[in-house]
């Protein structure tokens, strides 16, 4: 059903809007139901404010992704992923860092994990609990060693994004964030990675109709971020918006663009609508 306040809204946007594009009904309720995402979305944004956003879009299928230069640890989400080995063994890097942030109760469900299922397949993701981490759970997404997988590191960084977004659609997890798989001491080279984690998300986001509104792709690596910022603009999307954020400007920027962006749909926007009629049902 069309909220009251949503169809308002609507209303004030194509009055304002400069051009006679006759709406068919069917138009308008997609609209309406577009704006109650975008609300909802914005009404769910809880980021660090030690963060730094520095590109925001939309997937047409509703799937909003931010781009971030910080901490994963501080991260508020349904599921924050874990750059996993396959023996859950959390003992460097990013996996390391969740793990002494979430407590010891995140290593011991890991180990446990291990001895009932055997060691976790690349490319494959498992839940346990997030601890003291500001999550629901943890996702461990197993990414490739470079030299070790033939030459698939790209394909198996994708199966692993998938699998955690997956896990998070059983779930009915809203939120997620995750780190760039396999770029640290796994070796691939964070090009490779940032490609992958990006098509990934891409492939999944143009599905539409889950459960997933928001994924946050966070590093703390200067390099990782802008890597995953120019492969965004580089990959074929289809968006219903974009936005770069320069250096130094905060998380709290994002909050008041979504602000800015229910004031005023273009009639690019409007038109495409049609196109997202299907998806969004």
């Amino acid at each position: 059903m069309e909220s009251p306040k949503a169809a308002e809204d609507l209303n004030t946007r194509l009055s304002s809007l400069a051009c006679s594009a006759q709406l068919y009904p069917e138009d308008k309720k997609v609209l309406v139901r577009r704006l109650d995402q975008l609300q909802s979305s914005l009404s769910s944004l809880t980021l660090s404010e030690k963060d730094t956003v520095v590109a925001s879009y939309w997937i047409r299928g509703g799937l909003q992704v931010l781009v971030c230069l910080g901490d994963i640890t501080k991260q508020e989400a349904d599921a924050l992923v874990n750059a996993a080995n396959e023996e859950l063994d959390h003992c460097g890097g990013v996996a390391a860092a969740l793990s002494q942030a979430g407590g010891p109760e995140v290593q011991r469900e890991s180990h446990d994990l291990v001895k009932c299922l055997g060691t976790i397949p690349v490319g494959s993701a498992v839940l346990t609990t997030g601890g003291n981490l500001h999550c629901k759970k943890m996702l461990h997404a197993v990414g490739p060693v470079k030299g070790k997988v033939g030459g698939k590191e790209t394909v198996l960084i994708e199966k692993a994004v998938r699998s955690a977004l997956n896990l998070c659609e059983m779930m009915d997890f809203q939120s997620v964030a995750m780190p760039c798989i396999s770029s640290g001491s796994f070796g691939v080279p964070v090009s490779d990675c940032t490609k992958a984690i990006v098509t990934a998300v891409k492939k999944f986001g143009s599905l539409g109709g889950g459960s997933l509104s928001r994924v946050t792709l966070i590093d703390n690596r200067v390099e990782v971020v802008k890597s995953l910022k120019t492969k965004k603009k580089t990959a074929d999307f289809s968006l219903t918006h974009y936005r770069d954020y320069g250096p130094g400007q905060a998380s709290n920027r994002v909050r008041k663009h979504c602000a800015a962006i229910l004031s005023k749909i273009s009639l690019w926007q409007l038109l495409q609508c049609r196109l997202d009629h299907t998806s969004l049902n």
